[in-house]
């Protein structure tokens, strides 16, 4: 009977040690890193690969999707920015619309360090966003 016992403990002792390492590694990833998250509001979500902070902050990004996306407003915080989005080759984009499967370089005369929150706009619907952890 022990022995039942113990082989019915031990996958829950097991399941209960993986969710505790679990979660203390998820919230210091974001503490660490911050969370990228994408929104579910449209079919054309865009990918964050990469956020480089400075005088001028550049963040690159992929469509994947079939078809092109057109950024129409880039939020820091609350606050709406000028950008200018670029190709790879640093020609810049035809009406600032990201081609299908392609990435491009979002360019901000700002530093971005201290946001929070960055979001991404298409026709007024969120296609991506960055959060930085608490």
């Amino acid at each position: 009977m022990a022995k039942a016992l113990s082989s019915a403990i031990t996958p829950l002792i097991i399941l209960t040690i993986t969710i505790i390492t679990s979660t203390i590694l998820y919230s210091t990833f974001t503490q660490t890193f911050g969370s990228i998250t994408f929104s579910p509001e449209t079919l054309h979500n865009i990918e964050i690969l990469q956020i480089k902070n400075g005088s001028i902050s550049q963040i690159i990004l992929y469509n994947p999707n079939p078809v092109p996306v057109k950024i129409t407003e880039v939020l820091l915080g609350d606050t709406s920015t000028p950008f200018t989005l670029k190709y790879a080759n640093m020609t810049v984009c035809k009406e600032n619309t990201i081609p299908p499967n392609s990435m491009a370089i979002l360019n901000i005369n700002k530093p971005i360090d201290e946001q929070k929150t960055i979001y991404l706009k298409s026709e007024n619907k969120i296609i991506a966003y960055y959060t930085k952890g608490p």
